[in-house]
């Protein structure tokens, strides 16, 4: 089975947007894009893709990512700072 050709159509910091070759479009989110919509997430409880309240698993996950995501940046900033 061969795999369809896609098209980036757009790319912005925070996601790349591709065309596949029968037309549809969808979304891949950068690192920031997703915290950004985690973020989001967090602050109004529901799920931005579903509608769905987000229950206390879905929050703890976004949570890391976050969390995580800073950790890295500050690692990023202080080697960045040495050199």
């Amino acid at each position: 089975m061969a795999r369809e050709k896609h098209s980036v159509l757009k790319r912005t910091k925070e996601a790349t947007i591709f065309v596949t070759g029968s037309g549809k479009t969808y979304a891949r989110l950068t690192p920031s894009g997703k915290f950004k919509r985690y973020d989001r997430e967090i602050k109004s409880g529901v799920n931005s893709r579903t509608g769905k309240p987000l229950n206390d698993v879905a929050v703890g996950y976004r949570m890391g990512y976050r969390a995580a995501l800073g950790e890295q940046a500050k690692i990023y900033q202080r080697r960045k700072k040495r050199a």
